[in-house]
């Protein structure tokens, strides 16, 4: 039976009404993701974006020239390489899509980064504290402060770092700043020359603990190393993390 206007009412009219305007026309259907669009047009599409690499869509099965994934890496679905490792998993994904970068995930690492950073502090304190008379100082404490906390993000990932943070670093690099100027200035307000470095001893028990202003000051320079190079990582893992 026809309307008023002379269209047919009938039931291949309506199916014909309620498929999607974009699947006739050929175009993507609205509310579907990039990711979805390929899997819905078929399993071997490779979607090409204007001004950057082709991004793979399936890297278990096409690893042709515009493949984005690295080798021996193992995405989220459970697809890896042909020469892929077992045993190793993507933290953000599959990496083969939108051009993310990869950070892999190894329990090994995490449990060698457990153990080794707490004892890379302590020796870090320990030559902050005796680089006034030996080897060592301020700034040899701070790189090495700076070597155990970049193995830190390296394991865990930019949240589980800024979680061992006590601070921002631009305060660490503040009070560093603070603590080494105050040490440097002090004797110019007791008549001595600038920098010049004063020294106690504590008798605690049986051996007196002997202590120089120079151990201030080299605080101050650890700070300041650490707090640079904290930034530095966190400056350099913006680029890693979406």
């Amino acid at each position: 039976m026809d309307d008023p206007a002379g269209r047919p009412r009938g039931g291949a009219a309506q199916r014909r009404r309620r498929q999607p305007r974009s699947v006739l026309r050929g175009a993507q259907p609205r509310g579907l993701r990039v990711d979805q669009w390929t899997r819905w047009r078929g399993p071997q599409h490779r979607q090409r974006d204007p001004g950057r690499l082709p991004g793979l869509r399936h890297p278990g099965r096409d690893h042709g020239a515009g493949d984005r994934c690295p080798r021996g890496v193992v995405d989220a679905a459970g697809a890896s390489s042909p020469r892929g490792r077992p045993g190793r998993r993507v933290r953000t994904g599959n990496p083969c899509r939108g051009g993310r970068l990869v950070r892999i995930d190894s329990l090994i690492l995490r449990t060698a980064v457990r153990l080794v950073l707490p004892l890379t502090l302590l020796f870090a304190v320990y030559a902050a504290i005796k680089g006034h008379n030996g080897p060592g100082g301020g700034f040899i404490a701070g790189l090495i402060t700076a070597v155990g906390l970049c193995t830190y993000r390296m394991a865990f990932g930019q949240r589980a770092f800024f979680r061992l943070l006590p601070t921002h670093p631009r305060w660490l690099v503040f009070a560093g700043l603070s603590v080494a100027a105050g040490v440097a200035v002090i004797p110019l307000l007791r008549g001595d020359p600038l920098m010049r470095s004063g020294s106690t001893t504590l008798h605690l028990g049986g051996e007196g603990l002997h202590l120089v202003s120079a151990t201030a000051f080299d605080l101050g320079v650890l700070l300041v190393v650490v707090g640079v190079a904290i930034g530095m990582i966190t400056r350099l893992g913006e680029e890693l993390d979406p």
